[in-house]
């Protein structure tokens, strides 16, 4: 049984293909599996919204590269999706960008929702005492022990209250 041949997504050499996956043995990754599937999902959904999708895997690792394969919103987080920039013009190579999912979400419902929810907060506490102060969600029941948040484990075992 001869196998069909395909033409690698990557270095554009022509394989047998044993799998579903467009990259030849030489330019096969796991990483870079996991970035063949986010596109193919990404021109699904680009085709069920009825917009241009022709990015290639080679234009999304490049644009991965540019940005070290971190968000371009805020630099600092690893990417976790692909973000289409402006949703008229679609799924192109110069239109998506990596983004991370709290910048998607931001992005998406705008930062100015996030700070009018954190000035709401602010606003409702401003008149907040030393006697106001609650700590239940820190303890199960009374016969427990409190749950302490791995990042203050040292405060608690160092005796501070």
């Amino acid at each position: 049984m001869t196998l069909p041949h395909a033409i690698c997504a990557i270095c554009a050499t022509t394989f047998e293909a044993r799998t579903s996956y467009g990259i030849c043995k030489d330019c096969w990754s796991r990483d870079r599996l996991r970035e063949w599937d986010r596109i193919q999902s990404a021109i699904k959904y680009a085709h069920s919204i009825n917009v241009p999708a022709d990015l290639s895997l080679i234009h999304w690792l490049s644009i991965l590269s540019d940005y070290r394969g971190c968000c371009a919103y805020c630099e600092q987080t690893t990417y976790s999706m692909i973000e289409i920039v402006d949703p008229l013009k679609g799924l192109t190579w110069h239109n998506v960008v990596p983004a991370c999912r709290a910048c998607s979400y931001h992005k998406r419902n705008g930062f100015d929702t996030a700070i009018k929810r954190v000035r709401e907060y602010l606003a409702a506490n401003a008149n907040r005492n030393e006697d106001d102060i609650s700590l239940e969600y820190l303890y199960e029941s009374e016969d427990e022990e409190p749950y302490v948040p791995p990042l203050l484990h040292w405060f608690f075992r160092a005796g501070g209250d």
